[in-house]
């Protein structure tokens, strides 16, 4: 009978054993699956946090890019107008001081002309001058002539 109640203690001791074995197997295992598993979705989160931050960051840089190529273009721009600018005021002093030498040089001409006009007309009213006293030379004559005779 002793015997038998050994065994039972025994039985039941074993089985006591063998549950927590069995407890701490089924939990260790458990245990290792779940942080298999929780590696591998933290693996995934960051790789998913990678590429969103990846893509986020080419993003900014694109538009950082474009940004750039604009200031680039509108500098340029405003460049090439200062040059226009620049290069519109050359001509026209470049023309100006053009029509300047020609204006002078056609005055020149016309006060040559002009004053061989006055020389002409001078000359032209000195003869005239000269015929009026003839003609009035020649009347004088011609009325002594008429009156005495």
């Amino acid at each position: 009978d002793i015997q038998r109640i050994y065994r039972g203690y025994a039985a039941a001791d074993n089985f006591i054993m063998s549950k927590m074995a069995a407890t701490m197997i089924q939990a260790t295992a458990r245990g290792f699956g779940m942080r298999n598993r929780y590696q591998m979705v933290r693996a995934a989160i960051v790789q998913l946090q990678a590429l969103i931050r990846g893509g986020v960051v080419r993003e900014m840089v694109e538009r950082q890019d474009r940004a750039a190529v604009q200031i680039q273009k509108m500098f340029r721009c405003a460049m090439a107008q200062i040059e226009a600018t620049v290069m519109l005021i050359s001509a026209i002093r470049i023309q100006c001081a053009a029509r300047r030498f020609l204006a002078r040089r056609i005055m020149a001409h016309r006060r040559v002309e002009v004053e061989k006009c006055a020389e002409e007309a001078m000359k032209q009213q000195i003869f005239d001058a000269g015929m009026l006293s003839l003609q009035k030379v020649a009347r004088r004559k011609r009325d002594r002539s008429n009156f005495v005779a």
